[in-house]
């Protein structure tokens, strides 16, 4: 399930992949705030790789849903997660530590490409062109 608004170009992918896996896939272009929390209180990991963001809500909402946040390093979103390490006694100078509430990560652009490939992968290894 995704949501979201911004490059055309995975907006017009959600379109297409919901269009030829509608049993697999969900997509909503835009953003609706009862849709949002409902998607984010029911899914294992919340994604946000916003290139700018002031503050963010939905990582604090993903929180307290129980919901994994991974987050671009960006403004509220490096500051209110904390990167979880769980082999971290404690916590270090790069905020990782064993009790996080997250993940923190320099560079979204891989992450994006390779959870769609995963997720192309789960559907019996036939790639979208």
């Amino acid at each position: 399930v995704m949501l979201g608004s911004g490059n055309p170009v995975y907006e017009d992918w959600m379109r297409a992949t919901e269009s030829i896996y509608k049993d697999k896939f969900r997509g909503w272009v835009g953003f609706n705030v009862p849709v949002s929390h409902r998607i984010t209180a029911g899914c294992d990991i919340l994604l946000m790789p916003s290139t700018f963001e002031p503050c963010g809500l939905n990582q604090l909402y993903a929180m307290r849903y129980g919901t994994i946040p991974v987050v671009h390093e960006t403004g509220g979103l490096r500051d209110t997660v904390q990167t979880f390490n769980p082999f971290a006694a404690g916590s270090n100078a790069e905020g990782c530590n064993a009790e996080g509430t997250g993940y923190v990560v320099h560079e979204l652009g891989f992450i994006f490409p390779l959870s769609c490939r995963f997720f192309l992968i789960n559907l019996g290894g036939r790639f979208l062109r």
